[in-house]
């Protein structure tokens, strides 16, 4: 009798110490999803640039991003380049990896520019927080005129 108590024991005891692993195990494989996912990096990148970059001072007074492309997709910091970077193995005619591909007026636009002074200016194009950039040119009259 006083045996087969000590065996139960032991047998209870294993049981926890197995259930006591696998919730340790469940919580390490948790933490480093949680980790994992904290520590990716969304990538914006341009794939198509607008059909307008030059704009003439004191003529053109707003942007035009007509036929501009952008695309924004998730990568880890750990991984190499760019996920819309040119991918020469596509065979559908898109550039990049990236599927998700939105056209530039869709995307929040945001520039600096002064388009009665001639200069080099940036247009910011933002989706869910991740960032891009395009240049745009605003030029003199009288070099538009050449």
């Amino acid at each position: 009798m006083e045996k087969k108590k000590r065996d139960g024991y032991k047998v209870l005891f294993l049981v926890e110490n197995i259930l006591l692993a696998a919730v340790l195990l469940a919580l390490l494989i948790s933490e480093g999803s949680i980790w994992y996912w904290s520590h990716m990096k969304r990538y914006g990148n341009i794939h198509r640039y607008p059909t307008k970059l030059t704009y003439v001072a004191g003529v053109d007074m707003g942007l035009d991003l007509s036929g501009g492309e952008v695309c924004f997709s998730r990568g880890t910091e750990f991984g190499s380049g760019v996920f819309c970077a040119s991918d020469p193995t596509r065979t559908d005619g898109k550039k990049g990896r990236c599927k998700h591909i939105l056209p530039m007026e869709e995307a929040e636009v945001s520039t600096n520019a002064d388009f009665n002074m001639p200069g080099f200016y940036y247009v910011e194009v933002s989706y869910k927080g991740v960032t891009c950039y395009c240049p745009i040119v605003v030029i003199d009259p009288k070099d538009a005129a050449r």
